[in-house]
């Protein structure tokens, strides 16, 4: 409806406001509901394009933009009165010989890797306390090596001969 409606706006024939309709692209909407989505808040996918349109002698331009929804168009081309282009960069963290600037997550990434080893210590020595393998006279238990946890590793000979 916000599309129609500046489509009337900007004097576009009824037939061109008929056109504009939403489109089935939800690819990159979240979760399997994005298919079931109410038809009052359904979306269309709008396209602005700029360009700059020079004079006839080439000593000067006016840059103007048009505005397009499938093959529908929502406002005709117009000028826009500017003399450079409406787009802006921003870069969090100056870097040098770099467009787009440091990551604000560079600096973090020696922490996570400090945290995940912390974490591994932790688990390791969880395994290792929590459960031990034992060691026994296999003059007096006799039983299989296995890799499961709380093994048993017989032995031969006394307690002063295991190191």
């Amino acid at each position: 409806d916000d599309l129609r409606r500046e489509a009337r706006r900007n004097h576009c024939p009824e037939h061109e406001v008929q056109r504009i309709r939403a489109d089935n692209e939800t690819f990159y909407m979240a979760g399997e509901r994005s298919g079931n989505e109410p038809p009052e808040s359904q979306k269309a996918t709008v396209l602005t394009k700029f360009w700059k349109e020079y004079n006839a002698d080439g000593t000067g331009f006016v840059i103007k933009a048009v505005r397009v929804c499938h093959e529908a168009t929502i406002r005709p081309e117009w000028e826009l009165g500017i003399r450079l282009y409406p787009f802006a960069k921003i870069s969090w963290e100056r870097r040098r010989s770099c467009v787009y600037g440091e990551s604000e997550i560079t600096y973090l990434i020696p922490n996570q890797i400090a945290i995940n080893r912390m974490i591994t210590a932790s688990v390791w020595a969880v395994m290792m306390m929590g459960m031990p393998i034992m060691v026994v006279n296999s003059d007096v238990i006799t039983s299989d090596v296995t890799n499961d946890p709380g093994q048993v590793i017989p032995v031969c000979g006394g307690n002063e001969d295991v190191a």
